[in-house]
């Protein structure tokens, strides 16, 4: 059974030229036996694409709150602890 997420956003209004619409289809399977140089090469270019029809599209405000919801779902993973609990010896 395939699932499908389908969203209908607002885009951004126009300042000048009009703004074009932007379908994003993620859908194309990872090629097999990647090296790391050509995994981290995909990755950007891939993150370069869907970041450059995000900010085209989208209103600031919403690409803003995106931006903030990104980052706060990675802190966790660069949490740093700024003070260790002493355990009496």
């Amino acid at each position: 059974m395939s699932r499908t997420t389908e969203l209908t956003l607002a885009k951004a209004s126009p300042i000048g030229d009009d703004i074009r619409d932007a379908h994003i289809h993620i859908t194309a399977e990872l090629p097999d036996k990647l090296n790391s140089d050509e995994w981290i090469h995909l990755c950007e270019e891939q993150a370069i694409a869907l970041e450059e029809a995000l900010i085209e599209c989208l209103p600031g405000g919403v690409y803003d709150h995106l931006a903030v919801r990104m980052l706060d779902r990675k802190a966790s993973h660069y949490r740093i602890r700024h003070h260790q609990a002493v355990t009496p010896a």
